[in-house]
């Protein structure tokens, strides 16, 4: 008796798009998924079923000079779903094209939607930074599944992915019935770029082609570049951002073992901020009532928003009860270390 074809259980996260007839994403429910070929051995940390590497349409591989795929070559004859239009979302950011480029290419997992998700309690997503390689993400669990294929990948300029996305928004495991996420990186004047995304060939989900058309349509993905856009403002602003160190001298007016201990819990206060990096409290040799604390901070705005905090005043109160500070703030100009004496 012939064995039956394996069969991948997938647990997923449902949610309703606003409009939509079906689930657009999946939430905590178990749903079975046929591959559309024979299940190949899986890889360590693979999820069978799932191969690493489905592979690339063949009209993707063989390229003349200039190519550019296009999302409605599948016949002379246009269906009715074949007439379902792209949905084309724009945003502009405040960073060079190659910086937007890079930023989208690299950081997919804080930019991309967290419902959006084919595995369970995903850990990573990966863009592989060349035509012909994977968009996957990976689960807690180390269950891989591929979204897609990257057709095309022309850096600080243009990337297009395949998007499997099948019946009930359920993952599909190769390209032959995926549409395409195409995304344009645009200069719009000084330091400034306009991010195209655009989800083409939706046809080529046939029957479910206009319920996607309807979904992607709303808010996604929309919101999708607005977390985009967030990304990119985060991490301009800390590549923006000067280290400081703060050099705050204290004369003790009570006992040196009191402050000590003060200083100690102010420390541990210190320690749980978004910024800090590290301190030193020193005493002066030959002085023990005169102290210097050292601090280095990630900017000067992640250490104001330290002391701003209303958990910091009772440690600022019991400090000043013992000791009269004058604190000083310093950026580096010159650092020196051992290793640079070879």
């Amino acid at each position: 008796m012939k064995p039956a074809a394996p069969v991948t259980r997938i647990r997923m996260r449902l949610t309703l798009a606003p409009g939509a007839r079906e689930p657009l994403h999946p939430r905590s429910t178990p749903v079975v998924a046929r591959p559309c070929r024979p299940a190949l051995p899986a890889p360590r940390g693979h999820a069978r079923g799932h191969p690493r590497s489905i592979g690339v349409p063949s009209r993707f591989k063989t390229r003349r000079p200039g190519w550019r795929h296009d999302p409605n070559a599948q016949g002379a004859l246009m269906t009715e779903a074949q007439k379902v239009p792209d949905v084309r979302k724009t945003v502009t950011v405040d960073v060079p094209a190659d910086r937007a480029f890079a930023i989208f290419a690299e950081r997919p997992v804080e930019w991309f939607p967290e419902r959006h998700v084919f595995v369970e309690d995903r850990v990573s997503l990966t863009i592989e930074p060349f035509e012909g390689g994977r968009y996957y993400e990976v689960g807690a669990d180390g269950t891989e599944i591929a979204w897609g294929t990257v057709v095309e990948w022309n850096p600080s300029k243009r990337i297009v992915l395949t998007w499997r996305v099948g019946p009930h928004w359920q993952p599909i495991f190769d390209d032959e019935k995926a549409s395409f996420i195409e995304v344009d990186f645009e200069p719009a004047g000084a330091g400034r770029t306009t991010v195209a995304l655009t989800h083409s060939g939706l046809h080529r989900h046939g029957e479910i082609a206009p319920q996607i058309h309807a979904a992607l349509d709303g808010p996604s993905p929309g919101d999708t570049l607005a977390r985009y856009e967030q990304v990119v403002a985060r991490v301009s602003a800390a590549a923006q951002a000067v280290p400081v160190t703060l050099v705050n001298r204290f004369q003790l007016t009570g006992t040196a073992e009191e402050f000590e201990q003060v200083f100690a819990a102010t420390s541990e206060f210190f320690a749980a901020q978004p910024g800090f990096v590290e301190h030193t409290l020193h005493r002066r040799l030959g002085d023990p009532a005169s102290y210097v604390n050292i601090a280095r901070w990630a900017d000067n705005a992640s250490l104001r928003a330290a002391v701003a905090q209303p958990e910091f005043q009772p440690h600022s109160a019991a400090l000043r009860a013992l000791a009269v500070s004058s604190p000083e703030l310093y950026e580096a100009r010159l650092q020196v270390t051992a290793a640079d004496a070879g």
